[in-house]
């Protein structure tokens, strides 16, 4: 998802005139998100933990574990 972001900023930059080399499209484009996203990926980690169930239901196939 950030290349993905990253080649359509550069691409905006290009057509808007602006020059940016790597390290700035990075300053603009991922560092600023890196902090953010990895708060959310453990929130979602923790919910994830919180709701899905210890116990097999019935006859699954994962019962044994």
């Amino acid at each position: 998802v950030f290349g993905l972001g990253l080649l359509q900023l550069y691409g905006w930059l290009s057509l808007s005139g602006a020059s940016v080399d790597l390290w700035g499209l990075l300053l603009m484009g991922l560092i600023p998100f890196i902090i953010g996203d990895t708060i959310k990926i453990a929130v979602a980690a923790g919910i994830a933990g919180g709701i899905t169930p210890k116990q097999a239901y019935a006859n699954e196939v994962d019962a044994i574990k």
